[in-house]
């Protein structure tokens, strides 16, 4: 590109003058200004201001904070023409590296708690009831084996609380429709799960006893029953009263 001559503009010369001019070579070099560790906002301005223009890219990084320079290309110090890029590359803090999440199934909660501990996870704790575990065991875990977990995760696991338990009360009368001349004298009473366990027994109850609380807790696996009642009269003759019961979640 010309940028000057020794004839000026519009000045009339005669047929073969010789004119000089001058050509640009362009734009002279300066060195690069050291803008590792700037925040990205300051960095562009001083190298905007130094004649430069201004690229971004990212790198990882433990030892320059997130948003600050790491590197630049090319380096400071290192000569370049005015209106050059120079590239940038701006922390995104340390690589976060994945470990691959372990099965806590059937671990303790203090054993599944260090293993994450050890993992740099963040544990949140659920409860629930399970017929697999015994409690105090792990049941569930939020990220599933094998998982790719990096560290600062939040996990979440399920301690078992045990087979839930139920329990059952009733208030049993005598009947009334007895002979008079052959009344209740005692009755037998039974209460079985749903699955046939007996759950609970009593022979040989009193008439005097009634009306009779029959009260069972902690049942565990079954969440009915029957009741069955065997009323003995006075002639040793028996007559027997069976129903299906519902048993009550204990808290």
């Amino acid at each position: 590109e010309v940028v000057s001559q020794d004839v000026e503009e519009g000045e009339k010369v005669e047929k073969n003058t010789t004119i000089k001019v001058i050509i640009s070579s362009g734009a002279g070099s300066v060195p690069v200004p050291d803008v590792v560790g700037s925040s990205s906002s300051n960095a562009t301005a001083k190298l905007e201001g130094a004649g430069f223009k201004v690229s971004t890219d990212y790198k990882y990084s433990d030892d320059v904070a997130e948003g600050n320079v790491v590197s630049m290309t090319p380096s400071a110090g290192t000569s370049a023409k005015k209106g050059d890029t120079i590239t940038i590359y701006l922390s995104q803090g340390p690589e976060k590296k994945e470990t691959p999440m372990p099965n806590l199934i059937g671990q303790t909660e203090e054993q599944a708690k260090n293993t994450l501990s050890q993992m740099g996870c963040t544990v949140n704790v659920n409860t629930e009831y399970n017929s697999t575990q015994e409690a105090g065991k792990v049941v569930g875990q939020s990220i599933a084996p094998g998982t790719g977990v990096a560290s600062g995760t939040t996990v979440t696991i399920a301690i078992s609380k045990g087979v839930q338990s139920y329990y059952y009360k009733a208030t049993i009368t005598a009947p009334n429709n007895a002979s008079p001349d052959n009344p209740v004298v005692g009755a037998n009473i039974t209460l079985t799960g749903a699955d046939g366990s007996n759950i609970y027994s009593q022979s040989g109850v009193d008439i005097g006893s009634f009306p009779y609380t029959l009260e069972a807790d902690s049942i565990k696996g079954n969440t009915s029953g029957t009741l069955n009642i065997v009323w003995i009269l006075q002639d040793g003759s028996q007559s027997t009263q069976s129903s299906n019961v519902t048993f009550s979640q204990m808290n």
